[in-house]
């Protein structure tokens, strides 16, 4: 086991809660957006059931977000958060997409890290949408005196609400956990949706689009997910070296008696109590897990979907692991390695949305570019973006097939995954396999 930590020691990965911790690079205070947004925390929407309440569905019909009853409840929602999003404004003014940021977490107390900041930064990403909807669908919004955030036109209002939200987004960027890579992830999910209602409603200028496009595409998927599950991996190392020969305040530290609690006092009895044998090999297997996935998940596409599905090498290898660690007389020996498998092996699917939602939104506004240049035509095939709107051919991460595009006449279009099209697609909801455009809803 010595050997394979040194090993990824040496590739500058963190095996111990206190590389974790360091790994995660400081930011002077100065330059961090991160500390930034949480002194604006304070006038976030404390209840998140309000929020759900107020906002409008995500891909709502566009006529039914016109709806006034709907309208009157969403524009006082937002006047009573308009401080908030000021504050939300001037961070992206401020503060550089490119900058790294970090929260004040400590991550040497492992499993026990307190984490709020994730479920805040979800919050001001679903108002921002909830915002941009607004402003989307509104013709003559009223301009409150001294409301920084309001002095633009409605149409650009709901373009930079996005471009704030997809901002606000990058701050979890260097934080070394799959809970907050699902988040940042979850959150940019409701700027696509945002963006599926602006499209829908509103005719952009090219200048607009472009802005856009770059906020979208300025996400490296399989990077960040990289980087969350060897954070992951680090935590997971480092708690299980405490518990076998940590100090009595190393210990303390991540004690799970508390709101965070993840680990049951069985299983921290049997992880302080295995012989080393037992504990090498299971730490020997858990990494060489980890490792597996890792390298599949930087092939990048369409090698992950391969490597990732039911029936690639990825499945092949997890198979074997599980009649190895799920056999009833080794439940004790991988107890550890059970545990945090469960999470990695459902991640697939995550990712895959994420690449997803990140291919509707650059491809949707590269079609909206190309209408803006040929007169309101949009192309008969993806093909034809390529290479002044698009670097690539749009892919389906759920297949690694290039992605399904329908047109009409009237010019609308559809944007769909592969996944859409059964009767019943698993593991999310039918709409966030597609992204949908028709102009005949635009305002005039």
């Amino acid at each position: 086991m010595k050997i394979e930590l040194e090993k990824l020691r040496a590739k500058g990965e963190p095996v111990t809660l206190k590389e974790l911790d360091a790994w995660h690079k400081a930011v002077p205070p100065e330059k961090n957006a991160a500390l930034a947004f949480q002194r604006t925390t304070n006038s976030l929407p404390k209840n998140s059931s309000d929020l759900r309440a107020a906002a409008f569905t995500q891909n709502m019909d566009p006529m039914l977000i016109k709806e006034p009853a709907y309208r009157a409840k969403a524009q006082a929602f937002l006047a009573a958060h308009q401080a908030h999003i000021n504050q939300l404004f001037i961070i992206y003014q401020r503060y550089p997409g490119n900058q790294p940021a970090r929260f004040r977490v400590d991550w040497t107390h492992g499993f026990a890290t307190k984490l709020p900041h994730i479920s805040e930064v979800k919050r001001a990403a679903r108002l921002l949408m909830l915002r941009s909807q607004f402003f989307a669908t509104h013709q003559r919004a009223p301009v409150a005196q001294g409301q920084n955030a309001l002095n633009f036109s409605d149409q650009q209002q709901a373009v930079s609400s996005i471009l704030v939200l997809l901002r606000l987004c990058h701050l979890l960027d260097g934080d070394p956990a799959l809970i907050s890579a699902l988040v940042q992830f979850a959150s940019c999910n409701y700027g696509r949706h945002a963006l599926e209602t602006v499209l829908n409603m509103r005719i952009l200028t090219d200048a607009q689009l472009v802005l856009l496009q770059r906020a979208f595409a300025n996400y490296n998927c399989g990077q960040r997910f990289s980087n969350a599950i060897i954070g992951e991996r680090g935590i997971t190392l480092g708690i299980e070296q405490i518990f076998r020969s940590g100090t009595p305040p190393e210990q303390a530290r991540i004690d799970p008696d508390g709101p965070y609690r993840l680990i049951p006092n069985p299983i921290r009895l049997i992880l302080k109590s295995r012989p080393e044998p037992m504990r090498d090999r299971e730490m020997t297997t858990f990494i060489a897990y980890y490792n597996e996935f890792l390298s599949g998940l930087r092939k990048g596409y369409p090698d992950f979907t391969d490597f990732a599905s039911d029936h690639g090498a990825f499945a092949k290898k997890w198979n074997k692991w599980t009649d190895l660690i799920g056999n009833r007389r080794h439940k004790i020996r991988y107890i550890l390695t059970n545990i945090c498998a469960q999470s990695i092996t459902k991640l697939k699917d995550r990712i895959h949305l994420a690449v997803l939602t990140q291919q509707f939104a650059i491809t949707a506004l590269a079609i909206e570019r190309y209408r803006l240049a040929n007169r309101g035509q949009i192309p008969g095939t993806l093909r034809k973006l390529m290479p002044n709107y698009l670097l690539a051919h749009p892919f389906d991460p759920f297949t690694g097939k290039p992605l399904i595009y329908h047109d009409a006449p009237n010019g609308s279009y559809k944007l769909l995954s592969a996944k859409a099209l059964e009767d019943k697609p698993t593991p999310f909801a039918k709409n966030e396999y597609t992204f949908s455009v028709d102009p005949a809803n635009r305002l005039k």
